[in-house]
């Protein structure tokens, strides 16, 4: 008892796909605040994941959320911690949701 079982990588993936689906449908209705916090609960799921590359796809994902949903700062330090196309694709997104 109190022991909480680690759940699979393949449920951990899942787990932040989920998450990152419902942040797209709050941001989409406009409700930024539990966007980002549902965005932030996908992110300390998506540090957990073991295999480098699953990983690196899945913070890739949150940034691009974090990006879609407002949160700039958050999606630029992502970006930076990211390489190579990734990086890339995050920052195109910070642009492309950056008001003029």
């Amino acid at each position: 008892m109190g022991h909480r079982r680690r759940p699979s990588a393949y449920g951990e993936l899942f787990r932040v796909t989920i998450l990152l689906q419902l942040a797209t449908l709050q941001t989409e209705a406009g409700d930024l605040m539990h966007a980002r916090e549902t965005i932030d609960e996908a992110l300390v799921i998506a540090r957990e994941i073991s295999d480098v590359g699953s990983r690196a796809s899945k913070l890739t994902e949150v940034a691009i959320a974090q990006a879609e949903a407002g949160d700039t700062k958050k999606a630029f330090a992502a970006a930076m911690v990211l390489t190579g196309y990734q990086r890339v694709q995050v920052l195109v997104h910070i642009a492309s949701n950056t008001p003029d």
